[in-house]
């Protein structure tokens, strides 16, 4: 049923990358809390479409007081992407000593909060999407492809263009050959 609706309201069909690009978000909150943890459930209310971008609208359904938590991809979200070059020594000793990663928290006091920046904590564009990477990088290679297909066709019509009316003569044959038919 969206799809027909859709069709009469653009003129082109919506694609999940443009709406995400240019959507907006409008939290309405009566009174939300600053102090602790808490769990907020938020559903949609309206969907305001304007010619230049998308405003989702939301509010407060419940909130409740929840332990923190941290996603399971935050350690592959905050690795740099390529391994750093290391020296041989190094390599050595990383092979002898298997990789540990502990992390320690202690906080001075129960209701204290430690402020760390590198969490992801929202879904803005600086967040990796693989799948849209996944997309991207099939899109180009299709492009690729398209692009030898053409080469491949260009070499098939010139090879039946020197097949039916000979090899292309040089400007300087052709000057030559006028020459010696004034003579």
């Amino acid at each position: 049923m969206y799809k027909r609706q859709e069709s009469n309201w653009f003129a082109k069909p919506l694609r999940e990358a443009s709406i995400l690009r240019r959507l907006e978000h409008n939290w309405k909150g009566d009174s939300v809390k600053t102090s602790g943890w808490f769990t907020a459930t938020w559903i949609p209310i309206s969907l305001e479409i304007t010619p230049s971008s998308f405003i989702l609208s939301w509010s407060i359904l419940k909130f409740e007081e929840s332990n923190p938590r941290i996603s399971s991809r935050f350690l592959s979200l905050s690795e740099p992407p390529t391994p750093r070059s290391q020296s041989p020594d190094s390599l050595q000793n990383v092979e002898r000593s298997p990789p540990i990663r502990q992390f320690v928290y202690q906080p001075q006091e129960s209701n204290d909060l430690e402020q760390i920046y590198d969490i992801p904590l929202s879904t803005d564009s600086n967040e990796i999407d693989l799948e849209e990477q996944r997309k991207e990088r099939q899109s180009i290679r299709e492009a690729r492809l398209r692009v030898e297909v053409a080469q491949m066709k260009l070499e098939k019509y010139l090879q039946n263009y020197y097949r039916k009316y000979g090899d292309i003569p040089d400007e300087s044959d052709s000057e030559t050959s006028s020459l010696e038919d004034s003579d």
